[in-house]
């Protein structure tokens, strides 16, 4: 089940609590006591869990840098733009994000790596640094850019995207971690 993330937040925190009020009021009324206010708050906490656990993050990119951001509860069907309908079902350790590139040009993920000297967090670009030191050969780097064609889509091994399009890429970041950070930036191939 597709459900876009405003409503999705909005259902994962509000039926809980009226599952806790409801099971609260009928206890109550029913054998005059407050057991149903422990019952209620223990079955609202498990359909909370549910609903955390359970739903993957998926995004559809759109034309003119607009994206929806939706949560998948299960298996569900996206009709892209061109009449083609996209099977959304994730694998069994749910540990990747869905894509749909429902744009007409193609877009790249790019990985920005954040190393950690102390705090903050500083992005460095470690093979530019070395490419101006005397006596260095400018080694191959790796190519971690995703590619997403238009009309395609899919699982990437990714947890989530932290900046779309024009969004402000920070040259330093507050981090508890100490080593590398990854963050990723989408936005069109040019």
């Amino acid at each position: 089940m597709l459900i876009n993330n405003a409503l999705y937040l909005t259902v994962s925190i509000l039926l809980p609590i009226l599952v806790w009020i409801g099971l609260t009021v009928f206890i109550k009324r029913k054998f005059d006591n407050y057991y149903g206010a422990l019952l209620g708050l223990v079955l609202s906490g498990f359909i909370f869990g549910f609903f955390q656990f359970n739903a993957r993050k998926m995004y559809v990119i759109h034309d003119d840098k607009e994206y929806s951001a939706y949560s998948v509860v299960g298996e569900g069907e996206y009709t892209l733009s061109t009449g083609e309908v996209a099977k959304i079902k994730f694998d069994e350790n749910n540990s990747h994000l869905m894509i749909v590139n429902d744009s007409k040009k193609n877009v790249v993920i790019k990985e920005i790596k954040y190393k950690s000297e102390n705090n903050p967090v500083i992005n460095i670009d470690i093979d530019r640094l070395l490419a101006n030191l005397p006596g260095h050969h400018e080694r191959e780097p790796e190519n971690t850019d995703i590619v997403i064609e238009s009309g395609e889509y899919g699982l990437y091994p990714l947890v989530d995207i932290d900046y779309f399009f024009g969004d402000k890429i920070p040259k330093e970041i507050e981090t508890s971690s100490h080593g590398t950070t990854t963050k990723y930036r989408l936005r069109y191939k040019y």
